[in-house]
């Protein structure tokens, strides 16, 4: 079964502010890189959402979803605007047919898989083929239980041996303490998939340099991570320093931003929004309602980004 056949990727709070996160950042890198110019690339299914970010935000009407076979045409009466184009296939087989060496992209691969799926490929692809300037983000499911249990032959397989077999010499020589924890598998694989970009572009031997932006993990059900950054040369690179975008608090390139809110209700929302902003979180006392120190400094940290759900006749 498709994904959004039990998910509505419009409603979970922690991706929604994932999203916005990472938008607001475009927008300030937009100040010195006109993203308006670029091509969209990602993987719409029914909702879209980040499609529509994209054109509102960065008024960018060049867009390609890529979607499967047997879902494309309800993904294609789905389409929000016109200047989107869905191409039908699986991502391996559909990138190499995107003309991505002429035209900067901004790209975002939302996988419902794991390392296990077609990430590492699509990352070589595009790395080695996207146009300097191009901006790659990528999006998976960050389940350590995702990992294989057997190998070819059938044989059971450790979890330090599933990591060989998927990612070979990307694996660190000593795992760092706690890397099959809850905390560190989503630290671990993101570390080793920006190192994989890196290596990319590196090896295109076209003189580029990858600048890691983004390291986000999440959850709404399933732990998510999400890795990006900029394909850059001298110029680009400098441009990247010149808008400030690196000062953004969760720009951070390697170290690992968790965006784990609460669900709150209205009442409780608007009660800690009336304490804010403030440079240190509430205390319990000040809330007035329970929840954990962990929670408190999540909805701190995020409260803007927040989203707010309601129902509404149409």
């Amino acid at each position: 079964m498709p994904s959004f056949e039990s998910v509505n990727y419009t409603i979970r709070p922690n991706k929604n502010i994932e999203r916005k996160l990472v938008f607001e950042a475009l927008r300030v890198l937009r100040s010195s890189i006109p993203l308006n110019g670029y091509r969209y690339v990602g993987l719409g299914s029914l909702w879209f959402v980040d499609f529509i970010l994209a054109h509102r935000y960065l008024s960018i009407d060049n867009m390609v979803c890529i979607e499967f076979e047997t879902e494309a045409e309800r993904v294609e009466f789905n389409r929000p605007y016109n200047c989107i184009e869905v191409l039908r296939g699986i991502t391996t087989d559909v990138l190499p047919t995107i003309d991505l060496a002429t035209k900067p992209s901004l790209i975002w691969l939302d996988y419902d898989s794991g390392p296990e799926g077609p990430i590492l490929q699509d990352i070589e692809h595009i790395a080695g083929t996207a146009k300097v300037g191009t901006i790659i983000l990528f999006t998976i499911n960050a389940h350590k239980g995702n990992l294989p249990k057997t190998d070819a032959d059938g044989r059971d397989l450790k979890r330090e041996s599933a990591l060989q077999l998927i990612f070979g010499n990307l694996v660190p020589p000593i795992l760092p303490h706690g890397s099959f924890t809850a905390d560190g598998y989503p630290k671990l694989l993101a570390q080793m998939l920006l190192a994989h970009m890196d290596s990319c572009v590196h090896r295109s031997g076209r003189g580029n340099k990858f600048l890691p932006m983004f390291n986000f993990y999440y959850r709404d059900g399933a732990p998510m991570i999400t890795v990006g950054g900029l394909i850059a040369d001298g110029l680009h690179e400098h441009n990247y320093r010149n808008s400030g975008v690196g000062k953004l608090e969760w720009v951070t390139g390697e170290k690992q931003i968790s965006i784990l809110v609460p669900p709150l209700t209205v009442k409780e929302k608007f009660t800690f929004d009336r304490l804010l902003p403030r440079s240190m979180p509430p205390n319990i006392t000040e809330l007035g309602f329970p929840l954990t120190e962990e929670q408190i400094v999540a909805y701190h940290n995020y409260y803007r980004h927040y989203p707010v759900f309601g129902e509404f006749q149409v």
